[in-house]
């Protein structure tokens, strides 16, 4: 299974945040690679699909509205990592 797989099944096509509505496009890093990165950055569970532009918005290459979405990005993954721990 892929890491596209994994994101696809995990979060659905559209980019993770709230009302956007765009299909995801770009792999986002939760915790940043930086330069060269470590090799766990690139585990699936480090990564979520982003649309190009909250891509542009979380790394930082778009200040306008950073902090927000890092808030808002973090409460979806909490609620995630929540429901998936949750018994069936």
């Amino acid at each position: 299974m892929t890491t596209d797989d994994i994101i696809l099944a995990r979060q659905g096509p559209l980019c993770l945040i709230p009302d956007c509505g765009e299909p995801w496009s770009e792999k986002a890093h939760i915790w940043p690679s930086g330069m060269g990165g470590q090799p766990s950055t690139y585990r699936a569970d480090n990564l979520v699909g982003l649309c190009r532009h909250h891509h542009d918005v979380f790394d930082g290459r778009d200040m306008h509205g950073r902090q927000r979405m890092l808030r808002q990005l973090m409460e979806i993954l909490r609620d995630t990592q929540a429901a998936s721990r949750a018994p069936a």
